[in-house]
């Protein structure tokens, strides 16, 4: 991972963000937010994601979701993965492990693998529709539709945004560049 400080994630959305995905009833709402942090922020928040969820993150005792961490350590030249499953506002399950600088492959596809499934399983009990609405919660000029598909191994294989495809290469080379990526996924009733 390098250590950048870019102002954009790609083309469609800023470096951080809350994002809430909501069919056209405006119901079933499942929110999505995101960080990545450079070494400068980083520092100046902790080191693990146990800390960042209850030191630097409020979590309400009603939060389901799930949050997924992915932190280099560059003098080891090692990358960790956590993941994290909260219900009712309780770990249900957490996941950590460590991969070497050369085993990122199997690192983001293992991270991609997790992710997918939780969309899904989220996407499927929100009862979303295949196209839904987003809107960002920061900047209140940033909403339109979204488009998810997943195929037979439940695998996200698409995402389109606005009628713009969001390449998962391109997404994950720019979440790389960062010294460490937190994103949080919860079901809003």
């Amino acid at each position: 991972m390098k250590n950048t400080s870019c102002e954009s994630l790609n083309g469609s959305f800023p470096k951080n963000d809350t994002i809430v995905l909501y069919n056209e009833s405006e119901e079933n709402n499942i929110q999505i937010t995101y960080q990545c942090f450079d070494k400068r922020e980083w520092g100046n928040l902790g080191s693990g994601l146990r800390e960042i969820i209850y030191s630097n993150q409020y979590v309400p005792k009603d939060y389901t979701g799930d949050i997924f961490f992915i932190k280099s350590f560059v003098c080891n030249e090692e990358i960790s993965y956590e993941a994290t499953d909260i219900k009712d506002g309780k770990i249900k399950e957490y996941k950590f492990q460590r991969y070497s600088f050369n085993e990122k492959n199997n690192l983001l596809g293992k991270a991609y693998s997790d992710m997918s499934n939780i969309l899904l399983e989220n996407y499927k009990s929100a009862n979303l529709h295949r196209e839904m609405r987003y809107k960002s919660l920061y900047n209140k000029r940033r909403f339109g539709k979204i488009d998810l598909f997943f195929n037979n191994n439940n695998d996200l294989t698409n995402l389109i945004i606005d009628d713009n495809e969001l390449l998962r290469e391109g997404l994950v080379k720019n979440i790389m560049n960062h010294e460490a990526f937190l994103l949080k996924f919860q079901i809003i009733d």
